[in-house]
C-alpha cells in the first residue's frame, strides 16, 4: 500500500544499533507503533501499550509465544495457527519477514487487520538471540478499501439494472432482477416489491427474495400505520429500522415477523405526479444499521422501478388507443349513416337536412377532438353531454338532466368516450335509430367535498326490443374500463327490452380531479 510508511529500515536500525544506554524496554515504549520481542524460543519478553491496544489484551509470557493475539487468522479468513505466524516463521527461518498481512482477533471479537514486519536479532556469530517485530494496524485502510468495493459494485448494479429495464418488456422481469441484485448489493437475506393495491389499503408481494415459497403473489401487508411498508408511505421519506422487535414507530408486521427480521430499510416506489406504485424494502435477520449509501442505492432502484412501470403503462395507454382509433374508424361509417337516416326522418326539408345532418358530423368531430386531444383546462359535464349528444339527437328524443361539474381534463376524456360509445350504441341498435325512440340522461350530485358521489343514469325506450349480446364488444369492455376501473365507480347495466338502462355512481374526484 504506497500509503502507508515504509518501516523496514526503522526495524533493522532498532535490531543492530546500539541504544546508548537506555533501556530497550523504554524505547520500545516510546514507539506509537505496536512493538514487541521475545526470545529466541519465542516466549514474549517485552511489549508496548500500543501492542496491547491492537491485542486487545496484554499476554501471559509465561506460556504465550510468538504472538499476544487471542487468535489469529489468514486474509482468507482462515485461522492462523501462531506457531505458523510471521514472527514464528521469522524465529526458524532465521530472516526478516517484510509487510506480511493477518487478521487479530481481540477477546471482544473485534478483529484487526495488521502488517507484520518481524525480524530476528543475532549475535555476532549469527546465532539468532530474540527477535523483534512491528506490527501496523491497517483495518482502517481495509475498510475503506472494501467501502469503495462495495460502492463501485452497487454502481455497476444500478447501470445494469437500468439497462435491463430499458431493454424489457416484462416488468415482471425487471422486479425479479432487482431484488436478486439489491439483495447482493446489500448483502441482506430478504428484498421485496410491495404493490399499492387499488383499494389503497394493503400493499401485494410483488416479487421478491429470501420468502418463504408461495408467498410472492399473494402475500398481503397493511398500508396504514402499523406496517414498516405502510409506515413509509405515510411518512414519505426512506425509513430505517435498526431492530424491530424495539420499534416504536410502528408493529412489525407477520411477514417480517416470521421471517425472523431485525433490520430493515424502505423507500417509496414513486411514479410521476408523486403517485406512489408500492414501496421497495430490503430486511436482515442480524442487527445492522444502514447507512446514506444503502439509502441512496434502495432510492436509485426504486426510481429505476418507478421509470419501468411508467413506461408500462405508457405502452398499455398507447395499445389503448390504438384500439380506439382502429375501433372508431370502423364505426365512422355507420354512425355517420345513422345519423343521416334519424335526421331525414324528420327533416321538412333538404336544406332542413342539410343542416341537421351538418351539425351532427360537426358535434361528432368535436368529440372525436375531445376525445384525442384534449386542451388541459376540462369542461363543465353539461355542456359536455350538450356538445356529445345534443346535436346528434332530436329534441323530442332526448332529455338532458344534468347537475353541472367542473370536470378535469382526464374526466373530459373519460366521460366523452363512455358517452361517445353509449351513443353510438343508441344510433345503431338503441332508442336513436328509429323515430319513435327517445332517451334520457341524467346527472345528479349527492354529498360534499371528497366523499361526494355523482350518479349518472343513461335510459334509453321506445325504441327496438333489447336483450344482452352474447359477447360484449369493444365498446362494452371500454365502458366497464372507465367507469368501474379508471373512476373506482359502480355500474349497473339492464338490458331490458324496451331500451337499455345504465346506472354508474362515480366518486367525484375521479371525474373533478387530476390528482
Amino acid at each position: 500500500m504506497s500509503h502507508v510508511i515504509n518501516i523496514s529500515d526503522t526495524i533493522e536500525r532498532l535490531a543492530t544499533r546500539r541504544l546508548s544506554g537506555l533501556p530497550l524496554s523504554e524505547v520500545i515504549d516510546a514507539l506509537p507503533a505496536a512493538v514487541y520481542t521475545t526470545d529466541a524460543a519465542g516466549r514474549i519478553d517485552l511489549y508496548n501499550q500500543a501492542a496491547i491496544d491492537l491485542w486487545g489484551r496484554e499476554p501471559d509470557p509465561s506460556n504465550e509465544l510468538w504472538c499476544g493475539s487471542w487468535r489469529l487468522f489468514s486474509t482468507d479468513g482462515t485461522p492462523l495457527p501462531h506457531d505458523e505466524c510471521p514472527m514464528a516463521r521469522a524465529l526458524k527461518l532465521g530472516q526478516a519477514i517484510r509487510g506480511e498481512e493477518a487478521i487479530a482477533e481481540r477477546p471482544d471479537g473485534s478483529r484487526v487487520h495488521f502488517l507484520a514486519h518481524p525480524t530476528p536479532l543475532l549475535d555476532d556469530m549469527g546465532k539468532v538471540l530474540g527477535a523483534v517485530n512491528m506490527l501496523v494496524d491497517v483495518t482502517a485502510q481495509k475498510q475503506l478499501q472494501a467501502e469503495l468495493k462495495t460502492r463501485v459494485e452497487q454502481l455497476e448494479l444500478v447501470s445494469e439494472l437500468g439497462l435491463v429495464a430499458l431493454a424489457s418488456e416484462d416488468l415482471e422481469a425487471v422486479f425479479d432482477q432487482a431484488v436478486v441484485q439489491l439483495s447482493k448489493g446489500l448483502k441482506v437475506e430478504l428484498v421485496k416489491v410491495l404493490e399499492l393495491l387499488p383499494d389503497e389499503d394493503n400493499l401485494i408481494l410483488r416479487s421478491g427474495v429470501g420468502w418463504e415459497d408461495g408467498l410472492v403473489g399473494k402475500a398481503t401487508v397493511g398500508a396504514g400505520p402499523q406496517s414498516q411498508a405502510g409506515f413509509t408511505l405515510m411518512s414519505d421519506r426512506p425509513v430505517v429500522v435498526t431492530n424491530l422487535q424495539t420499534e416504536k414507530r410502528f408493529n412489525g408486521p407477520r411477514l417480517l415477523l416470521d421471517h425472523g427480521v431485525v433490520s430493515g430499510l424502505s423507500v417509496i416506489i414513486r411514479g410521476q405526479k408523486e403517485v406512489a406504485y408500492g414501496v421497495l424494502g430490503a430486511h436482515c435477520r442480524n442487527r445492522r444499521d444502514f447507512t446514506l449509501h444503502d439509502i441512496h442505492l434502495m432510492q436509485s432502484v426504486a426510481n429505476i422501478l418507478a421509470q419501468a412501470i411508467e413506461r408500462r403503462n405508457l405502452r398499455t395507454h398507447q395499445n389503448m388507443l390504438v384500439r380506439e382509433v382502429s375501433h372508431r374508424v370502423k364505426n365512422s361509417l355507420s354512425v355517420i349513416q345513422a345519423i343521416a337516416r334519424q335526421s331525414g326522418s324528420s327533416a321538412t326539408s333538404v336544406e332542413d337536412f342539410t343542416h341537421r345532418f351538418q351539425q351532427r358530423l360537426n358535434a361528432l368531430a368535436v368529440s372525436h377532438d375531445m376525445l384525442t386531444c384534449s386542451d388541459g383546462s376540462g369542461v363543465g359535464l353539461r355542456q359536455l353531454t350538450q356538445q356529445i349528444l345534443g346535436n346528434q339527437a332530436d329534441s323530442h328524443c332526448l332529455e338532458l338532466d344534468i347537475d353541472d361539474l367542473q370536470l378535469s381534463s382526464t374526466g373530459t376524456q373519460s366521460l366523452t368516450m363512455v358517452f361517445h360509445e353509449l351513443l353510438t350504441n343508441a344510433l345503431k341498435y338503441g332508442a336513436l335509430s328509429c323515430n319513435t325512440g327517445k332517451l334520457v340522461v341524467k346527472g345528479q350530485l349527492e354529498g360534499i367535498g371528497a366523499t361526494s358521489l355523482y350518479y349518472l343514469t343513461w335510459t334509453e325506450s321506445g325504441g327496438p326490443p333489447v336483450s344482452e349480446p352474447s359477447q360484449h364488444g369493444f365498446g362494452s369492455k371500454l365502458i366497464s374500463a372507465i367507469l368501474q376501473q379508471q373512476c373506482k365507480g359502480e355500474l349497473q347495466v339492464d338490458w331490458r327490452s324496451e331500451g337499455l338502462l345504465l346506472k354508474c355512481a362515480l366518486p367525484t374526484t375521479s371525474i373533478t380531479s387530476d390528482v
